[in-house]
C-alpha cells in the first residue's frame, strides 16, 4: 500500500496481529475502490467505538456518584441535630432514587453502541461486498448510532441537573446547620413539640410574630371562615404574600396529624385573590397530601411545611431561604 506522506493520514493500527493480517491480505487483493470503501468503513468502526466509549466514561461517572450517594446514606454528619444527619441522608437518597434510571439507560445505550460496533466490523476481513449488499437492503449501518450519539449529550446534560440540584440541597443543609447551631448557643425559639399543643388562633399569632422577627410589613385580614385560619398579608423580599397559617393537630411517635388537603389551598388561593398578593404561602405543621402538593405546584404557591417550621421557628431562619415553591411529587 503506497501512502501519500504529504496527506499527513495515518492509516489504523489494529492490535489484534490476525486482525491485522487479514486486513493487509485484502488490501494485497483490493482495487483503489475497494481501498477507499475499506478506509471509510474503518473511519465508520472508529466514529462508532468513540461514541461507546464516550457512554462507557458517562457510565463510569454515573457508578463512581452512585458509590458515593450510597456511602452519603449511611455516613455519620457531624451535626449536632438529628434532623439536619436525617436530611442529609435524604438527599443522598434522592440523589440514589435519581441516577439509578440513568444507570439503566446509560447501560442499555452503551449496548446499542457495541451493537451497532459489531454490525460495522463483522464484514471486516470478508468479501467487499457483503456489507454493501446487506447496507442496500437495509440502509447505512451507522446511522443507527446518531440518536444515541445525541442522547448522550442530553444524559450528561441531566446528571449535571441532578448534582447541581444536590449542591444546592446541601447547600441549603448547611445554612439550616449553622443557624441550628447557633440557636443552641443563643436560645432557640419555639420547637416543633410545642407547636403541635398550640391551638389554631396560636399558631395564626405565633406565625404573625416570626413574620414581624423576619422584618415582615403585616396587615392582618380578619376573614372569620370557620374552614380555614385567618389570612395574613406581608409585605417582604418575596414580594407580597398572602400567608395561610394551618394547624393540623398534634403528631406523635405513633399517629401523624392530617395532612393539608387541594381543597383547604382552593379556598386559601380564593381568598388571597381580592387582596392584589404575588404569592400565596402555606405554613403548617403538617404536609400537603400528593394532590394538594400538585395543587400548590400548579399555583405556584410558596410553602413552609413542617420540616421547614422547624427551622423557621426554632432554629430562627429567615424566611427568605425556606419559603420555596412548592413541588410536585
Amino acid at each position: 500500500m503506497i501512502v501519500d506522506r504529504r496527506a499527513a493520514v495515518t492509516p489504523p493500527r489494529y492490535s489484534s496481529p490476525e486482525f491485522r493480517k487479514a486486513m493487509g491480505d485484502l488490501l494485497g487483493k483490493a482495487n483503489r475502490d475497494d481501498l477507499l470503501r475499506v478506509l471509510i468503513w474503518t473511519a465508520e468502526c472508529r466514529i462508532a467505538s468513540n461514541v461507546a466509549a464516550d457512554w462507557r466514561a458517562h457510565l463510569d461517572l454515573l457508578n463512581r456518584e452512585l458509590t458515593e450517594a450510597k456511602r452519603r446514606t449511611v455516613y455519620r454528619f457531624g451535626s449536632n441535630t438529628i434532623a439536619i444527619s436525617s436530611a442529609c441522608r435524604k438527599a443522598a437518597e434522592a440523589v440514589r432514587e435519581a441516577l439509578s434510571p440513568e444507570i439503566l439507560e446509560a447501560k442499555e445505550a452503551l449496548g446499542e453502541c457495541e451493537q451497532v460496533l459489531d454490525e460495522l466490523s463483522r464484514y471486516l476481513g470478508q468479501h467487499l461486498g457483503a456489507r454493501a449488499r446487506t447496507e442496500a437492503r437495509t440502509g447505512p449501518t451507522l446511522e443507527g448510532i446518531t440518536p444515541l450519539r445525541d442522547q448522550l449529550a442530553e444524559a450528561r446534560n441531566r446528571l449535571e441537573q441532578i448534582l447541581a440540584a444536590d449542591k444546592e440541597r446541601l447547600h441549603a443543609l448547611a445554612l439550616a446547620n449553622g443557624y441550628a447551631t447557633n440557636s443552641s448557643k443563643h436560645g432557640a425559639g419555639a420547637d416543633l413539640s410545642t407547636i403541635d399543643r398550640m391551638t389554631p388562633e396560636q399558631f395564626t399569632r405565633h406565625v404573625v410574630e416570626m413574620l414581624h422577627r423576619d422584618g415582615c410589613h403585616l396587615e392582618e385580614k380578619a376573614l372569620q371562615d370557620h374552614r380555614s385560619p385567618s389570612l395574613i398579608v406581608a409585605s417582604s423580599d418575596l414580594g407580597t404574600l398572602a400567608i395561610r397559617p394551618h394547624h393540623m393537630g398534634v403528631h406523635t411517635y405513633t399517629t401523624s396529624a392530617p395532612n393539608v388537603t387541594a381543597p383547604m389551598l382552593r379556598r386559601d388561593v380564593q381568598a388571597a385573590a381580592a387582596h392584589d398578593c404575588n404569592h400565596v404561602l402555606i405554613v403548617t405543621n403538617s404536609s400537603l397530601s400528593r394532590p394538594a402538593r400538585r395543587y400548590a405546584a400548579q399555583q405556584r404557591m410558596r410553602l413552609i411545611d413542617r420540616d421547614n417550621l422547624r427551622n423557621w421557628s426554632e432554629w430562627r431562619q429567615p424566611l427568605a431561604q425556606l419559603a420555596d415553591f412548592a413541588e410536585a411529587e
